[in-house]
């Protein structure tokens, strides 16, 4: 793997991925962001195994390749890097950063190991749900989620009820103590009504990376139990 790209590209790509790293002695890959190269684009990701954040870089790409990188590392290097530009080499299990400033060796595990493979996901069929402005999802995920229960002892309280029906979607979490509810109106929407349950700790590592600026989300039913949310490019 041989790339060059802009600093600011790369750590806005890293911060975006930051919130579904999970630190775990027994699958130390979890705190790891995966890069790899897939159609002349640079793409991170990373898993807690409950939900995966994917998304993409623009780089040059001169060799195709991916490694997973220990994403606190990485940020940390980088937030004092100084260069406007670096490149970044696959050596041996090792990631090299290099700058104008100097170069970093950053030890790494293989790509192949990384548990959450979005190549497998897209080729399952997909259904169109919903699509709504980035801030009113994320308003109505802060309004609900504290309600839900903090322990998983009974996991369909520890998450938010997701339930579109016709153009409506309809947030709710309980703790079986108190019950909050939020109620989004949909410009558009599909014809299927659907019901699903988010779990809580998803729903705030998402409402940490919607913003306002982000004027459309498209979110997608995959494959059962399985919901993946599409935002824009900036």
């Amino acid at each position: 793997m041989l790339i060059t790209l802009k600093t600011e590209n790369l750590l806005k790509g890293l911060n975006l991925v930051a919130s579904t790293i999970k630190s775990d002695p027994n699958l130390p890959i979890l705190s790891h962001v995966l890069l790899e190269t897939r159609a002349g684009r640079l793409r991170l990701c990373t898993t807690d195994l409950d939900t995966g954040t994917n998304t993409f870089v623009r780089a040059k790409i001169d060799e195709e390749g991916s490694l997973a990188v220990p994403l606190k590392t990485c940020l940390n290097y980088l937030n004092t890097a100084r260069a406007e530009e670096l490149i970044l080499k696959a050596d041996n299990g090792r990631l090299i950063i290099k700058s104008d400033d100097g170069q970093a060796k950053i030890n790494c595990l293989a790509g192949s190991d990384f548990p959450f493979q979005y190549s497998l996901i897209s080729k399952i069929k997909t259904n169109f749900l919903l699509s709504l402005p980035g801030a009113d999802l994320r308003n109505g995920l802060l309004k609900t989620v504290f309600s839900s229960a903090k322990d998983n002892s009974r996991p369909e309280l520890a998450g938010i009820l997701f339930w579109l029906k016709a153009k409506d979607l309809i947030l709710a979490g309980t703790d079986s103590y108190r019950l909050a509810e939020n109620l989004l109106r949909i410009n558009k929407a599909g014809s299927e009504e659907v019901k699903m349950i988010m779990p809580a700790v998803s729903g705030l590592g998402l409402a940490r990376i919607l913003t306002d600026e982000l004027t459309q989300v498209l979110i997608i039913k995959f494959y059962l139990s399985l919901l993946t949310i599409f935002l824009p490019p900036a």
